[in-house]
């Protein structure tokens, strides 16, 4: 799939369960927004870090950055990038000792729609949120327009790459990646629509029919304020 003449298809991966080279963190704007919400000394827990790309990118403002990889190549090769790669399902990490309690930022890029139950994912992720801690998940939009057009002509095919990535087990569309958050006891705090490229169709697209032109949704996700009185 491609959009605005040469630009990569809505997912990032280059092949088989594979995770975002340098080269496509720096052209999807999505990266760079998580980045700006990234600050000096900030600590980032990057959930499904694979090669430690997505991490790398964002240390380069100054944070802290841990990962949670369960494919011990991927993950060796974010030890080389990370600050602590933890080598474990996220349900097995929760509590390790090479990783902190909680952290400033919590990221899930792309992770979602490569397991069988995301809500669950997300609450043992909110573990590792604090008070005052955000949690920002990167997810692909199922609906997409080439999506749409690959399956009008009767094409269900599946591939090693894109938005039909054999390993996908979910797919997610506006609706169904905004109710994330709240099945997982989560309050959305913001979200943004976007997508690789800076044509004027994707610009428009973005801003009046983002279901359509949209490649991900950047969610931004915290725990609910307490309701007890001090």
């Amino acid at each position: 799939m491609k959009a605005d003449g040469d630009r990569p298809g809505m997912d990032e991966r280059a092949g088989p369960d594979t995770d975002p080279g340098p080269g496509y963190v720096l052209d999807e704007p999505g990266f760079a927004m998580i980045r700006e919400r990234v600050g000096p000394g900030s600590t980032v827990l990057d959930i499904g870090c694979g090669h430690g790309n997505v991490g790398a990118f964002l240390s380069e403002a100054g944070a802290v950055v841990d990962g949670i990889e369960p494919d011990s190549a991927r993950a060796a090769a974010a030890a080389a990038k990370l600050h602590q790669v933890c080598t474990a399902s996220l349900a097995d990490a929760v509590g390790s000792p090479a990783l902190r309690d909680t952290y400033d930022l919590v990221t899930m890029v792309d992770v979602v729609e490569h397991v069988a139950s995301p809500v669950e994912l997300l609450r043992q992720a909110a573990t590792f949120l604090g008070p005052d801690s955000r949690l920002l998940l990167f997810v692909p939009n199922s609906a997409h327009w080439s999506a749409r057009k690959k399956l009008l002509r009767g094409d269900w095919s599946y591939a090693d790459w894109g938005l039909f990535d054999r390993t996908h087990l979910r797919f997610f569309d506006r609706t169904t990646a905004g109710a994330l958050g709240p099945s997982a006891g989560l309050v959305e705090t913001n979200r943004w629509d976007t997508s690789p490229g800076s044509g004027a169709v994707t610009r428009l697209g973005l801003r009046c029919w983002p279901e359509l032109f949209a490649f991900h949704f950047l969610i931004e996700l915290r725990k609910p304020a307490s309701s007890g009185a001090p």
